[in-house]
């Protein structure tokens, strides 16, 4: 399956994240593994503390998208469906934001369920990609795919033009 240029942003995205954790310790970035968990993502078997490493890694298929009330625009059926990865964080100016993320087929499906939930009853078309810690949602218009952040008392602001050029302006945080 060929990158979307949104794929492409993510590319960059998770070579910056891969980057920064290397510079740190050297190694990939570890995750705890689940019991049963099988993700691609893994590139090792989980030590005695139940950590493996991992990293982002391309989709060979698209996503099931038929949760959603209407056809999603390609930004978004790109951001859900051109990689697996586990959560991330990333920084732009003071907010941080965890950036959602599925490392199964499965775990895909509860984020994209949890997504097409969240627009129920809303007028504005907009799809959550990521949070902030303090309840916030960075959402991106099925509309046009431009990316907004919706506050707890549903006041939005707009932030990117598009999901890659939002990825473009954030610093992946290494955990």
């Amino acid at each position: 399956m060929e990158l979307t240029a949104l794929g492409d942003a993510q590319a960059r995205f998770y070579h910056r994240y891969l980057d920064a954790v290397r510079a740190i310790s050297g190694a990939l970035p570890l995750a705890e593994v689940e019991a049963g968990e099988r993700s691609p993502c893994f590139v090792a078997s989980a030590d005695a503390q139940g950590l493996a490493p991992w990293q982002p890694v391309r989709c060979d298929e698209r996503a099931d998208l038929s949760m959603f009330e209407a056809p999603l625009h390609d930004d978004l059926r790109a951001w859900f469906s051109d990689w697996m990865r586990l959560a991330i964080e990333a920084t732009a100016g003071d907010d941080l934001f965890v950036l959602f993320g599925a490392a199964s087929v499965a775990e895909r499906e509860r984020v994209l369920r949890a997504a097409a939930a969240w627009m129920v009853g809303r007028s504005d078309a907009l799809v959550p990609i990521a949070a902030t810690y303090d309840g916030r949602r960075v959402c991106a218009s099925n509309d046009d795919g431009v990316v907004y952040v919706v506050g707890a008392s549903s006041e939005v602001q707009r932030i990117a033009p598009s999901i890659a050029r939002w990825l473009d302006g954030l610093t992946p945080v290494p955990l």
